[in-house]
């Protein structure tokens, strides 16, 4: 287990914590922070084997804004980031280096940012509206608005063949968007959460979805019927809940407690045809709280799986048997940390409270095993 604790900036040090104060309040008031369990702290311990994967920090670049949502283009060459205060900045990233191209404002706070892999454009929400944006070099237009929900939008997934958008929001709904041509239209919609919208994914075949919602003890599995039209097929029980959730193949899906002690793996039985929990992996959790924010991402290609508890930041690999091991472990100064990782799992890209940076790891040395 490889540990990485990043220094705190001085200068924020010296604001005698106001400033740390003031986002966690805000944090509170849009439901995107909140305690850990009162349980005693797991510390995974090594195993015995010589891990194959290991990002190594190639970049820090201080950033005064709070640092919400981020992503990368498919040519790795320029970085997408939305803040707290709704503004959204382009960076080039080159020989390690990154140069501010672009800020623009586009929602009241931006949560969400989603690049399109085979187009110039990228999605972004935080309030109620959905935005659209192209992109070339440092030329920046808006597409389109989609607008449907009552309140902010916190998840958006968009399926393989980009062809369908996925939204769901503090209104407790999630809504399916079919694109064409370039153009969005407002599908279908379900209403099973009774609370906020904070974690989903769709399986390999995009035809499956799974959800959760704040502080609700469910996990909710939607299926696409043959008519296209999405019904909820299964409601597990949990005891803790949780946002980070993401499926793996069609058959399995991991999902972590919030702030908990374990990730839990479910597989699809296919005598019962229900999932149920499979595998736990110990993780390391923090007495201090989580956020909700840093969705979990599953790079298939090399079988990472990219999943935030706590303050760390767990890289996490899946074999062939399905057995997961925890690979390596990021462990910031605050449990405030969001990222993503590239679409091809080569960068992973983080903001963390306590240093007010924005840093990006490589992955170096990878052997597929």
């Amino acid at each position: 287990m490889n540990q990485l604790n990043l220094p705190n900036i001085i200068a924020e040090q010296q604001q005698t914590g106001l400033q740390n104060e003031s986002y966690q309040e805000d944090l509170k008031q849009q439901n995107l922070w909140g305690f850990g369990q009162s349980q005693e702290n797991n510390v995974f311990k090594k195993n015995d084997f010589q891990s194959t994967i290991n990002f190594e920090l190639v970049l820090q670049y201080y950033i005064g804004e709070n640092c919400y949502a981020m992503d990368f283009d498919t040519s790795l060459s320029l970085i997408i980031i939305g803040d707290r205060n709704g503004f959204i900045q382009l960076f080039k990233f080159q020989s390690n280096k990154l140069k501010k191209q672009k800020i623009v404002k586009g929602h009241r706070q931006v949560i969400c940012i989603v690049v399109l892999k085979h187009s110039n454009q990228f999605i972004s929400s935080g309030d109620k509206i959905i935005k659209i944006w192209s992109f070339q070099g440092t030329y920046l237009r808006h597409l389109q608005y989609l607008s449907g929900h009552s309140r902010p939008v916190r998840c958006i997934l968009v399926s393989h063949h980009e062809d369908l958008i996925v939204s769901g929001g503090n209104d407790c709904y999630i809504k399916f968007w079919i694109r064409k041509d370039n153009i969005c239209n407002f599908d279908q919609q379900l209403l099973e959460h009774e609370n906020w919208i904070c974690g989903m994914s769709l399986n390999e075949s995009q035809n499956q979805l799974i959800s959760t919602a704040w502080e609700e003890p469910l996990i909710k599995i939607s299926q696409q019927q043959p008519c296209k039209t999405w019904i909820v097929i299964q409601t597990i029980q949990i005891d803790i809940w949780g946002a980070r959730i993401c499926f793996l193949n069609n058959e399995m899906f991991s999902f972590q407690p919030f702030n908990g002690q374990s990730m839990q793996l479910y597989q699809f039985q296919s005598q019962s045809k229900v999932y149920t929990i499979s595998k736990t992996l110990d993780v390391q959790q923090s007495k201090l709280g989580c956020t909700n924010l840093f969705p979990s991402q599953f790079i298939k290609e090399k079988q990472i799986l990219v999943k935030k508890n706590g303050q760390c930041v767990n890289i996490i690999s899946i074999k062939n048997n399905n057995d997961c091991i925890l690979q390596q472990q990021l462990e910031f100064d605050h449990y405030c940390v969001n990222g993503s990782i590239s679409h091809d799992g080569q960068y992973l890209i983080t903001w963390d409270l306590s240093s007010s940076q924005i840093q990006i790891r490589q992955l170096l040395n990878y052997q597929k095993k």
